[in-house]
């Protein structure tokens, strides 16, 4: 009877030092995954909000021309951007504004 029990306790304790190695070796991985993760989410691509501007600066920027440039910088618009490895940013797409 005490074998079995002393058995018993052996192989218990066996599965549970076993389950710490595990556990060790998945806190390892996720720590791994966590920063591969951080890396992919920050190069996703969102949507960024450029706000409307006086008269006077979006003239400047046309070059005192009132043309489709002018237009853009005193309505305001959204850019769909994301960022590559060297850190450039890169507009994929462009939108108004939206009025909700």
């Amino acid at each position: 009877m005490k074998r079995i029990v002393i058995v018993g306790l052996m192989f218990s304790s066996m599965a549970f030092a076993q389950s710490d190695v595990v556990r060790g070796a998945g806190r390892l991985a996720g720590q791994f995954g966590v920063g591969i993760t951080d890396t992919i989410r920050d190069n996703q691509p969102h949507w960024e909000t450029i706000p409307a501007k006086s008269k006077a600066e979006c003239l400047k920027e046309s070059n005192g021309v009132l043309n489709n440039q002018f237009v853009r910088c005193r309505n305001g618009r959204q850019e769909y951007v994301q960022y590559n490895s060297k850190n450039e940013r890169m507009v994929l797409r462009e939108r108004p504004i939206p009025m909700n």
